[in-house]
């Protein structure tokens, strides 16, 4: 049987954690960010917890979900409003690009240090040529070609999400080197990484250990990447990894 287990949400985490951004950090720790900036920033009052998964309400929160990734990636407003128009389209919601521009400011409004954490890394990228993720791995532009406006301003947007996305890479990694260490190679091996997620196949008999051995990695990969803020805010227990099991397809 296959172990599937994935890190949910972990860029926002991430975000959170090394902006020092409390707010959002509060957010995501109540278990929802998403339906929250549904509601401050997209202004949709309707969703609550117990609707959040039902139409017309889910439309929204994915719509919200998508926005607030887009940001942490450097999107534009033009970017949010042609991808809002369409996922809420059945909805009747439509705005143009410098109505997408306010959303972004709007979010940002409500986390002002992840703003001030982007623009530093954007700022380092052009100026220095390169940033880090957590754990020190660089990301490179050469600066001569900075000379050419687009690909500086290429590097700035680059270089706001990179060392987000390398914590999120390199964690993934460091999971996996503690799966390859524990696993009993003669009853299961790590199979593939997609993104974030880590499949694990395993004899029927130590499924069930794979998959307890698979969130204990995972989850120690969370606190050594983010050790500063892992037990002190609960992120440890915010971010904990469940692990589906599921049959072999050819079974």
């Amino acid at each position: 049987k296959f172990n599937i287990a994935d890190y949910s949400g972990i860029e926002l985490v991430i975000l959170a954690a090394n902006s020092g951004d409390k707010k959002l950090m509060e957010q995501i720790l109540k278990g929802d960010i998403h339906t929250f900036v549904t509601r401050i920033v997209l202004g949709y009052k309707e969703i609550t917890q117990e609707n959040k998964k039902k139409e017309p309400h889910v439309l929204w929160r994915d719509g919200s979900k998508t926005m607030s990734y887009g940001i942490a990636y450097g999107t534009t407003g033009r970017n949010i409003a042609e991808t809002l128009n369409i996922m809420l389209a059945s909805v009747g919601f439509k705005i143009d690009a410098a109505q997408g521009d306010e959303l972004i400011a709007k979010w940002f409004q409500e986390f002002p240090d992840t703003y001030e954490y982007l623009q530093k890394n954007a700022n380092k990228a052009v100026r220095d040529g390169f940033v880090v993720d957590s754990w020190g791995r660089r990301r490179n532009w050469n600066r001569d070609t900075f000379i050419n406006k687009w690909k500086r301003l290429a590097a700035m947007r680059e270089g706001q999400n990179a060392p987000i996305q390398g914590s999120s890479a390199s964690m993934t990694k460091r999971a996996i080197w503690l799966l390859w260490e524990r696993l009993d190679k003669k009853k299961a091996r790590i199979v593939l990484t997609v993104h974030d997620e880590i499949v694990v196949e395993a004899i029927d008999s130590y499924v069930d250990t794979a998959a307890a051995i698979t969130k204990e990695c995972m989850e120690q990969a969370i606190r050594e990447t983010l050790p500063s803020v892992a037990d002190q805010v609960g992120l440890y227990e915010g971010t904990s990894v469940s692990p589906k099991v599921s049959i072999r397809y050819d079974k």
